[in-house]
């Protein structure tokens, strides 16, 4: 039987191997110098490479479930609703949610500031929708290049977006199967909490 807490463990081991150049790329800004940047997708995909490379998590789930990056879910006819998540771990070609065919949703952040307030916002909003109405039984919010107290700090600015508004009761229900997951540096991870209790601590 799956173990989530099993497999979440393993979620860490892998985003703990995803070396530094992957959370802040180079980039040359003339023949001499360069500085860093902050790419979702280059992450991503290290950390895609890293989960897949992972021998104790793919043999954990190599009998149940597959990972699978972006897979857009716009056209599908059983999903009302636009979305593309960053990786999901799900029965390819089943979707039951009685025998729990779609088991994770992730989401990934690499920048905290004020021009990513509302897509932090929209991700958690998209999660906890993939959890209420799409049969997911469990979703994580990975922040990368950002410590927990960091996103402690700023996140009642997320709060206050449109998209936190607009989330209907059986999606606030499910703020207890997320959880978010910050790492600022390579090798890092902070103390996992789940949305509820953000919530909670944040008087929200």
């Amino acid at each position: 039987m799956i173990n989530y807490d099993d497999i979440k463990s393993q979620i860490i081991i892998s985003m703990k191997n995803v070396e530094q150049q992957y959370y802040t790329p180079l980039v040359a800004k003339s023949e001499l110098t360069s500085d860093t940047i902050k790419r979702e997708r280059n992450y991503c995909y290290e950390l895609y490479h890293q989960l897949r490379s992972n021998k104790i998590l793919m043999e954990m789930i190599k009998e149940n479930y597959t990972f699978s990056s972006e897979i857009d879910k716009r056209g599908h006819e059983l999903f009302e609703d636009d979305l593309i998540p960053d990786f999901i771990l799900h029965r390819p070609g089943k979707m039951s949610f009685e025998n729990k065919d779609n088991l994770l949703v992730i989401e990934v952040k690499v920048v905290l500031d004020s021009n990513s307030y509302d897509g932090i916002a929209k991700d958690f909003y998209n999660l906890s929708l993939m959890l209420s109405e799409y049969g997911y039984q469990y979703g994580i919010f990975i922040l990368i290049n950002h410590d927990l107290n960091e996103f402690k700090r700023k996140f009642r600015y997320i709060c206050n977006k449109s998209w936190f508004a607009n989330m209907k009761e059986n999606q606030k229900e499910k703020f207890s199967e997320i959880d978010i997951i910050c790492s600022k540096e390579e090798g890092k991870i902070d103390s996992i909490i789940t949305l509820e209790k953000l919530m909670k601590e944040a008087d929200l």
